[in-house]
């Protein structure tokens, strides 16, 4: 049952993520340019409606919310895990136009930057694989007791802070409005909003957790690199081969679900997206660019603990500092990359 609900997870993020045009390169790059707000309103949608679905499930007693914490390397801060992942998750978006969540739909829609994109993040994944525990440094010195959330901070109930959370969310989309540059509907953003968050439900009944794409490229690496070895050990005549990953198989299922779901979706609006921006993105993107950029992409996702939907959708509604931290890390860097390039 598990895997199914993995996977149908999957098909309906996958949909979803398709369906509201976000997995186009120029609505997120045009959104770091401030010329189109159609991603920022499908975000806010979705994340004030995640929050509002934990509230309410939470209190039915049927879903409890999975608080992100920091995660650290010990270098300078006690967030710094964040800070640089979600900077690089950032680069990654600037420079490839996708987020670890939408590469799969762009893919799947053709997007001609997706597939270096994509086997970049595959070897960011690997790269964490590898070399992730060896970054992790104990702390120097004893560290207090973290606050994880907004509510603990401010001394409130999760429902309250839940309740201004959603409010503000939707006054950002509101006034959205009057930031576009080029002619939007904001509705549009709205109901893929909406369709991201009701993915987000069917995930909580189902799997009992939120949503997190990024851990597609951390688990698939891992089944990689043990089917890696066990091949060259069956070569060598190696008698003791290797284990199985101690990892489920949820994350990559949940991929296989989002190429479904991406497809079905494409397939039944015969690929006639409607991106609130129709200016094309660049054919002559390098392929070495695209490839670094979605190894950013990857490796700082699994870095920061969650990509846009884990920390920005999934951790944001949960009132995490650490998510806030990372998705401001996310957008920052892309806006200021997308600014002087």
């Amino acid at each position: 049952m598990s895997s199914l609900a993995s996977t149908l997870t999957g098909v309906a993020v996958g949909g979803a993520l398709t369906f509201a045009a976000v997995a186009q390169p120029r609505v997120i790059l045009d959104q770091f340019a401030f010329k189109d707000m159609h991603m920022l309103r499908v975000f806010m949608t979705a994340t004030a409606g995640s929050a509002v679905l934990t509230a309410v499930l939470q209190r039915l007693k049927l879903f409890q919310p999975f608080v992100r914490p920091p995660t650290s390397l010990n270098l300078f801060s006690r967030y710094d895990g964040n800070i640089i992942g979600g900077a690089l998750v950032g680069t990654g978006m600037a420079v490839t136009g996708a987020c670890p969540g939408t590469v799969i739909p762009q893919l799947i829609t053709g997007v001609p930057s997706a597939w270096p994109a994509f086997i970049g993040a595959m070897a960011g994944g690997m790269l964490w694989v590898l070399v992730g525990e060896q970054l992790q440094r104990p702390a120097l010195k004893p560290q207090p007791p973290v606050r994880n959330t907004f509510q603990e901070h401010l001394g409130v109930t999760y429902p309250s802070m839940a309740l201004i959370y959603t409010i503000g969310c939707l006054g950002i989309v509101a006034a959205s409005s009057f930031l576009d540059q080029v002619p939007s509907n904001p509705w549009l953003g709205v109901r893929g909003g909406i369709a991201l968050a009701l993915a987000q439900g069917f995930s909580m009944l189902s799997t009992k957790n939120a949503i997190c794409s990024s851990g597609t490229f951390e688990e698939s690496a891992q089944w990689l690199l043990w089917a890696f070895q066990r091949a060259i050990g069956r070569i060598d005549g190696s008698a003791a081969l290797p284990k199985p990953p101690p990892c489920s198989n949820a994350g990559s299922l949940f991929g296989i679900g989002e190429f479904i779901g991406a497809s079905l979706v494409a397939r039944s609006l015969g690929l006639q997206f409607v991106s609130s921006s129709t200016s094309p993105i660049s054919d002559d993107l390098q392929f070495g660019k695209l490839f670094l950029g979605g190894m950013a992409l990857g490796f700082g996702a699994r870095l920061a603990g969650g990509c846009t939907s884990g920390h920005g959708i999934s951790g944001m509604s949960a009132m995490s500092v650490a998510s806030l931290i990372t998705v401001a890390m996310m957008f920052g860097t892309g806006i200021a990359i997308t600014a002087v390039s």
